[in-house]
């Protein structure tokens, strides 16, 4: 399966109070290396994919809630 077309941004926060970074990835395997590389360094807060379905330009935004502590 191609990842034609597809890119987006993967967003953390490295520490409590300070601003999401934005991580570009253009493949679905890019985005889970970026996810590997940095489990752990900090709180995903959001996932934005674009990229083309049925002939139109698509967004998708997944936001992620924080329900424990801080990790370590």
């Amino acid at each position: 399966m191609a990842d034609q077309g597809l890119q987006g941004a993967l967003y953390l926060i490295p520490r409590p109070g300070e601003p999401a970074q934005s991580l570009p990835f253009r493949s679905l395997q890019e985005l889970l290396d970026l996810c590997t590389r940095h489990q752990g360094s900090g709180a995903f807060v959001r996932v934005e994919l674009f990229g083309d379905s049925g002939g139109q330009s698509r967004r998708l935004v997944l936001d992620f809630g924080q329900f424990s502590t801080w990790p370590e």
